[in-house]
């Protein structure tokens, strides 16, 4: 399966199906054996014949998921920080481009939320 063959719309609706994967409040967070199984209900949704693939290939296909995963949240992160950023300082924005996904990312919101206000008490 070629990168480009992953959706990206799934991938986060999966995702935030699954707490364990993304708040850091949920119990089952710090499950190392509950989050790989979690991830790899994610990859076996997103990854048609995954059944039918070698371990080796399983391990390629997650990994691309996940790097997938990551690299949207870290842009919804960094243009939510370029924004706040913005706000303080009274400077425009300087995002071109709206992320398409930032509606579907928004879930994501409150964990960044919770961690600059654990830094502002500190």
């Amino acid at each position: 399966m070629a990168a480009g063959d992953i959706s990206h719309e799934a991938i986060i609706a999966l995702v935030h199906a699954q707490p364990e994967l993304w708040d850091s409040e949920c119990p089952g967070y710090a499950d190392r054996v509950l989050k790989r199984s979690k991830w790899e209900e994610v990859y076996r949704f997103v990854t048609p014949n995954w059944d039918d693939m070698s371990a080796t290939e399983q391990d390629n296909q997650g990994k691309e998921v996940y790097t997938r995963w990551r690299s949207l949240r870290d842009r919804y992160k960094k243009e939510l920080n370029e924004v706040r950023s913005a706000d303080r300082s009274g400077a425009p924005s300087t995002r071109r481009r709206p992320n398409p996904h930032a509606e579907a990312l928004s879930f994501l919101r409150r964990t960044t939320e919770m961690r600059l206000e654990v830094c502002v008490c500190i």
